[in-house]
């Protein structure tokens, strides 16, 4: 972001299409930038500064979307009340009383 850069100014002009005879607007919006920095930890920082290598030796910083891919599938199965039926499976087998 640069600096002295926090607002953007987008201008956008249209005509109703379903009646070519009505006026044209013209609308004006501004939309603020905020800069988000986040804290890694010291492992995270480090790698980001690897350099790139392979088909992606001289591209910029960062993940490119084009090259990149889940690496593998990942199944989550989430459920309510997984404690309670922790609990009711110690009392049948007696490990809780």
């Amino acid at each position: 972001m640069t600096k002295g850069r926090r607002s953007r100014y987008f201008t956008q002009i249209y005509q109703s299409p379903s009646d070519l005879n009505s006026p044209i607007i013209q609308v004006t919006r501004r939309i603020k930038r905020t800069l988000q920095k986040s804290v890694v930890g010291h492992a995270v920082a480090e790698r980001q500064k690897w350099a790139k290598f392979g088909k992606e030796k001289g591209n910029k910083p960062g993940p490119d979307r084009a090259t990149t891919t889940v690496g593998e599938a990942v199944s989550l199965k989430l459920s309510a009340g997984n404690k309670v039926r922790l609990r009711q499976l110690l009392v049948l087998s007696g490990g809780l009383s």
